[in-house]
């Protein structure tokens, strides 16, 4: 029984020497990415003249000129939807339950499954 925990003993300390190793390379990498000089940020040059966005004009005549039959003559219209009476059931009686077992017959008696 001795050597199974020897060998147990043995084998965490190896493990930790290797936790080690890997935090150790872990911190280098990360204080050599930062710390470097190239990691520093750049100066942006900054734009000798701002550029200013075009001038938008919108002729709200227009819009007063389009009131009533004018603006809507080239519309289609639409069907009507037809009002279900009262009482009628839409849906499914238990939504929850998969189309496919609704869709599957009972099975007779006395009737062999298929072949």
């Amino acid at each position: 029984m001795a050597i199974t925990f020897s060998r147990q003993k043995r084998k965490q300390q190896y493990l930790i020497l290797v936790f080690v190793v890997i935090i150790f390379v872990t911190l280098g990498v990360v204080w050599k990415g930062f710390m470097s000089p190239s990691a520093a940020p750049q100066s942006i040059p900054a734009a000798t003249e701002p550029v200013r966005p075009p001038e938008i004009n919108i002729d709200f005549e227009l819009l007063d000129k389009l009131s009533g039959e004018e603006a809507t003559q080239d519309l289609e219209e639409f069907p009507q939807i037809p009002v279900l009476p009262e009482g009628t059931i839409v849906g499914r009686e238990n939504p929850f339950v998969q189309y496919a077992a609704e869709q599957i017959p009972e099975p007779q008696s006395g009737s062999s499954p298929a072949q």
